[in-house]
């Protein structure tokens, strides 16, 4: 008994310290053993290091990864939570000589739209935290949507800059790099930006050298004394404002590098002749390399050896000096080291289910075939009873209630898509033709009205929907209104089953998808002019991330129930058990005393119950042992008196 005991103490002890190991190592757990790489899965950024270390954001724009040049995993960066549901996400970086890392950190509202704030944080060279350089903060009267105003950290000279775009105006910062910066960034150059413009991109650190794209499709070049000069498109070239440029970037040599959804190419233009746009990566040239690249989201960046960065939502791919493009990295290595642990922690997992086990057999086959209190036998065999059958109807209200749940998001979802059509003038939606409609008078009323009805509704738990328009022109879905800043007018929308039955069949849609920003559930309907011809698309969706706090929360709240509900199960049974026990010890300790031969004990048990009826019986035989050994006393004494 006492060997068994020990021997589940020790069992125990060993599972506390394996369990407290495996919890203090939880991110790297998920690994699983001789797993050799990670795919990436909602790519959206990538920049390199002097020692061609790449450092991509992946995972929707929740993480950040550093390879080294051969593709190992170094390490990871993963976005937070805020104090009340927020997200985090990485929207740029940048990486300095010293390995110290930059990024522009923006903290959205629990459903992934409304931006609450940004800022520049910086990163050690092992991906601990640093350090926040600058904070911008927005409210109601500030609304942004997915991104903020900071644009394009990077290192210049010893020098980290950004961009702060104050809407009328874009102010150019700037702060020492390194170790022992601590210094906060200042205003060094401020550019006033023409008449109804509004910024897209930036790049540039030089006054006189400085580049910004803006919301309707062009690019200007800002001067040492403010003013800006157009640059793209210029009147006569082959481009129009549907050509929008796309993330811009100023190569070594000061040439604008920019992607052109439209034509589905990567640009360059040099501002010395910027008449002659070259086409440096376009569907063809990627097939002549083996490369596919769908121009859906694509992104680039400038490498500091001079190569261009491709980045896609699963891929990243190269394109050197020579015009070739290096094949497609869709993964990370990971290191021999993290392989090593992963197997070393379900090693200990494997252990800890088998010292498990082992406790159990001590349990259920050593002690409780030995003599124990009924007390114990009770808590050994239903507490785990009741425990099971608990997990099992919690996992039961909830996959009820997730499923519920998600045919009624459909259903809202879908039914907002349709009231679109009262939204959404088709005739004013026909007669926006470019870009250069962006802010204009139509589209601030299809703002004005989409917000009226999705806006004004803060304290309702309904909120959290993203809002979009497409027109549908020539058989192409253009983008015109959404509720992402990083979007513009006219880009192109991929095709889809569901979005050509809303266009060419009239029937509305419901569907889901994942991006670079996240997993969404969604629906669209059609927008008819005034002669009932399709000319646009409304959508109305939802990001799975708010939906899945949601049913977390929900999830914790059942937990919570069931776990009350089984302690007070618990509480009642054990009280009942200990009452039933105090009578069966009156009774066994009466019946002990009967044994010893006091047959004047009286068991008195009151409980009115089989153990009652019991107590009576056995004081009912005790009385008849008494009668009966009186008789026999009797007996004996009249034996002795008449027997000579």
């Amino acid at each position: 008994m006492k060997k068994s005991i020990a021997a589940l103490l020790l069992v125990l002890l060993l599972l506390g310290a394996a369990g407290t190991y495996l919890s203090l190592h939880r991110d790297s757990f998920t690994l699983w053993p001789f797993t050799k790489s990670m795919p990436f899965d909602g790519l959206s950024k990538a920049v390199s290091d002097q020692q061609n270390n790449l450092f991509v954001i992946d995972n929707a724009k929740k993480t950040i990864h550093k390879l080294n040049s051969q593709g190992v995993l170094q390490f990871s960066i993963t976005s937070e939570t805020g104090k009340n549901g927020e997200v985090y996400r990485f929207n740029d970086m940048a990486v300095d000589n010293q390995g110290y890392l930059y990024t522009i950190r923006t903290l959205l509202d629990p459903y992934g739209i409304a931006v609450k704030s940004e800022q520049i944080v910086r990163y050690k060279p092992d991906g601990e935290f640093d350090r926040s350089l600058f904070t911008e903060e927005y409210d109601s009267q500030s609304k942004r949507y997915r991104i903020g105003s900071l644009r394009n950290v990077q290192v210049r000279e010893g020098m980290v800059y950004f961009f702060n775009d104050e809407v009328q105006q874009l102010t150019l910062y700037q702060a020492p790099v390194g170790e022992t910066s601590s210094s906060e960034p200042k205003s060094v150059y401020t550019i006033k930006l023409p008449e109804n413009k509004y910024v897209s991109e930036a790049d540039g650190y030089k006054p006189g050298e400085i580049y910004y794209s803006t919301r309707s499709g062009e690019i200007y070049r800002s001067f040492s004394d403010g003013h800006s000069e157009l640059v793209y498109p210029l009147p006569g070239l082959d481009r129009t404002r549907r050509n929008f440029p796309e993330s811009l970037h100023l190569d070594n040599q000061g040439r604008l590098i920019f992607i052109d959804f439209n034509s589905k190419s990567i640009s360059r233009l040099d501002p010395k002749q910027p008449y002659i746009i070259e086409s440096l990566v376009n569907e063809s040239k990627a097939k002549a390399s083996g490369v596919e690249l769908a121009f859906d989201a694509t992104n680039s960046s400038i490498a500091q050896d001079g190569s261009l960065i491709i980045v896609e939502s699963a891929q990243i791919n190269r394109r050197l000096s020579d015009g070739t493009i290096t094949p497609s990295l869709v993964e990370a290595l990971y290191s021999e080291a993290t392989k090593t642990k992963a197997i070393l922690l379900w090693s200990i997992a494997i252990a800890g289910i088998l010292l498990l086990l082992y406790a159990i057999k001590i349990v259920f086959f050593n002690l409780l075939q030995r003599r124990l209190p009924l007390m114990m036998k009770q808590i050994f065999i239903l507490v785990p009873v009741i425990a099971v059958s608990m997990i099992l109807l919690s996992t039961v209200i909830y996959n009820s209630f997730s499923t519920k749940m998600e045919e009624e998001t459909f259903s809202e979802l879908l039914l907002l898509a349709k009231n679109g059509q009262n939204l959404i003038d088709g005739d004013k939606l026909e007669s926006l033709a470019s870009p250069l409609d962006y802010n204009g008078t139509v589209y601030q009323s299809f703002r004005k009205k989409i917000q009226s009805v999705f806006d004004n509704n803060e304290q309702d738990d309904n909120q959290g929907f993203y809002k979009a328009v497409y027109k549908y022109e020539n058989g192409v879905i253009y983008r015109i209104l959404e509720d992402d800043d990083g979007m513009h007018m006219f880009n192109p929308f991929l095709q889809t089953p569901e979005n050509q039955q809303v266009v060419l069949q009239g029937k509305p849609a419901t569907g889901q998808w994942q991006d670079f920003s996240g997993e969404w559930r969604y629906a669209i309907a059609p927008i008819f002019n005034s002669a009932g011809k399709i000319v646009g698309v409304f959508e109305t969706s939802k990001n799975l991330d708010g939906i899945l706090k949601h049913r977390q929360l929900v999830l914790q709240s059942i937990i919570r129930n069931i776990a009350f509900i089984s302690i007070g199960l618990l509480l009642v049974l054990f009280l009942m058990t200990y009452v039933l026990l105090s009578s069966i010890r009156k009774l066994r300790n009466s019946v002990g005393e009967i044994a010893k031969g006091n047959w004047d004990t009286v068991v008195t048990i009151n409980t009115r119950d089989e153990v009652s009826d019991l107590g009576d019986s056995v004081n009912t035989m005790a009385a008849r042992i008494r009668d009966y050994i009186t008789k026999v006393e009797n007996f004996s004494q009249s034996y002795y008196r008449f027997v000579p």
